[in-house]
């Protein structure tokens, strides 16, 4: 029984790994130009994007997901009024929606469920390799942005000869290919420096760079 359970706490914990990886694709998606791969765009937008209500499941709010479930199946105008309105509405301000997404909300708590138990079931396969990531998901929140932008930057620079003033998307063409490399350098260069501020100032790291 210790060791199931433990073994459930474990992969919840890797599951910061994956909610961090998929901040930083939702975080990438508009540093892209999908003109010529919309359909793609849309997809991973829609998959990624408002990925931080993990954090939520993950620190033991779940009771979120029958809310979201009651939210999406009452909606706001049933005959109880206010109080539909509230129940609507509950959800979306424990999330830090800024409207209610209702469509958004059986997504959310299908990906919620499904990423659990594929961690729980494959954890031999996927949690070992997600561990340094989860426990460094803080610090990359916080530093992720930073290599998006310095990233766009150099890519910029290196192909056209200008330096991006931050307008535009159209520098950079979106497809599997570039996407998946913009994130993969995204992630590396923010583990690589949480890692070498670990180890240059310790325990101080995490005033510096939250990890």
């Amino acid at each position: 029984m210790a060791d199931t359970e433990e073994q459930f706490q474990q992969h919840i914990h890797v599951f910061r790994g994956i909610a961090i990886i998929l901040i930083a694709c939702a975080h990438t998606v508009p540093s892209l130009d999908w003109s010529n791969h919309w359909v793609l765009g849309k997809v991973i937008d829609t998959l990624a994007n408002e990925s931080s209500i993990f954090f939520f499941f993950i620190a033991g709010y779940w009771l979120i997901l029958p809310l979201l479930l009651v939210s999406t199946y009452l909606g706001r105008d049933k005959p109880l009024g206010l109080l539909d309105k509230a129940l609507y509405l509950l959800p979306v301000y424990l999330l830090g929606w800024s409207h209610p997404p209702y469509w958004k909300m059986p997504l959310k708590v299908s990906l919620v469920m499904l990423l659990t138990w594929l961690l729980w079931r494959y954890h031999g396969v996927f949690g070992n390799k997600l561990n340094y990531i989860a426990e460094v998901s803080f610090g990359i929140f916080f530093i992720h942005a930073y290599f998006i932008s310095a990233i766009k930057v150099l890519v910029v620079y290196a192909t056209s000869g200008r330096f991006y003033n931050g307008e535009g998307s159209e520098d950079i063409v979106g497809n599997a290919l570039t996407f998946s490399l913009y994130v993969a350098m995204v992630l590396t260069a923010s583990v690589a420096l949480i890692w070498l501020t670990r180890k240059l100032l310790g325990k101080y790291s995490r005033m510096v760079i939250g990890a």
